[in-house]
């Protein structure tokens, strides 16, 4: 019962300093990244011909994907928090994930792919208080928080539909050209050393 977890993490100083310290430390990083993605979109990158997004043409699919990511994360949040331990588990590992996301771009700062539509993310817009970034590319961070949601949900009877989520979503953004197909497949990649 979520509620038995619960009253167990009040009286249990401990997890609930671990609870706190994982919600601290994703907030911490989700303002770093916010001003990390505002620099971020000063500079050039590199550009370079994606022989996968040659296989097909864009298409938009903006409102499907917009859709399926904040509906999956909030479900998914809300689920992985009904335990505290888990949640802060999670936390914590969320933290890491924008970690390495401010790293990798850092180091390999991308032009958006030829032909992209813009995925327009209220959002995201709204957080950073500016148009959507287009150049928070090497990796995804829509795929990457998708699976690292899958990886925290522990029914087994909804691991399938988190882990379908995490790759539609990838698919969606691949085939609107949002993201080069490295992005979206080393996204699963950095989502899994992040929980570990």
């Amino acid at each position: 019962m979520t509620t038995d977890h619960w009253r167990e993490a009040y009286r249990n100083k401990k997890l609930m300093g671990l609870f706190i310290g994982g919600v601290s430390t994703s907030i911490i990083m989700l303002f770093v990244f916010r001003a990390f993605l505002l620099y971020n979109e000063t500079r050039t990158g590199i550009k370079f011909d994606d022989p996968i997004l040659k296989l097909f043409s864009p298409h938009d699919l903006t409102w499907l994907t917009f859709i399926m990511i904040h509906s999956f994360w909030i479900a998914g949040v809300i689920l992985i928090l009904a335990n505290p331990l888990e949640g802060a588990i999670w936390a914590y590992s969320y933290g890491i994930l924008l970690m390495f996301r401010v790293l990798t771009l850092y180091l390999l700062p991308l032009e958006p792919p030829p032909g992209m539509i813009f995925l327009n993310d209220p959002i995201v817009a709204h957080f950073i208080q500016s148009s959507t970034p287009v150049k928070d590319l090497f990796f995804s961070g829509h795929t990457a928080t998708a699976f690292l949601i899958y990886l925290g949900i522990k029914d087994p009877r909804l691991k399938p539909f988190f882990l379908a989520a995490s790759v539609i979503i990838g698919l969606c953004v691949l085939i609107q050209h949002v993201h080069y197909s490295i992005d979206v497949l080393a996204a699963p990649f950095f989502a899994y050393f992040s929980f570990k």
